[in-house]
């Protein structure tokens, strides 16, 4: 193979491997696109459909751990209003999963940023049992980040 042939075939090949990832990227979700899924490190997804003007986001929930794979809806608010000029930004982000029989509710709060490039939700947590063994064990916290699922 000659060497113009050589490089118009690399040439082909690098572009076309570019044009891939930014397609794959541009689907993904980022902070100021939130629709898309999103996974975190327990595996659960979080399936955001639905981003209304007024910031309104809506969605389903999926828990491999204690529900199974089942889907649950979820619904939530997003605000990305622009900074005053000199303050950093993030999306705050909050929303709330209603988990039916399983006498439960949790909800999420916090907010997305770029950490190493990646747009990562950093939430704090809430589940709140309907029904447990003791009195002070209704209500557990702790804290989820959230990235694009690839």
């Amino acid at each position: 193979m000659r060497k113009s042939n050589r490089f118009s075939l690399i040439k082909t090949v690098l572009l076309g491997l570019s044009l891939f990832v930014h397609f794959v990227y541009a689907a993904s979700p980022n902070c100021q696109d939130l629709k898309g899924h999103w996974m975190n490190e327990l595996g659960s997804t979080l399936i955001i459909t639905g981003v209304k003007k007024n910031g309104r986001i809506s969605g389903r929930f999926i828990s491999p751990l204690q529900a199974g794979g089942e889907e649950f809806l979820m619904m939530g608010w997003a605000n990305d209003t622009p900074p005053p000029e000199g303050l950093d930004h993030m999306t705050a982000i909050t929303f709330a999963v209603n988990w039916g029989r399983y006498g439960s509710l949790s909800s999420w709060s916090g907010g997305c940023a770029l950490e190493e490039g990646i747009p990562t939700m950093s939430m704090i947590w809430n589940l709140v049992l309907a029904n447990a063994q003791f009195d002070w064990d209704h209500i557990l916290s702790n804290s989820d980040s959230f990235r694009p699922k690839r």
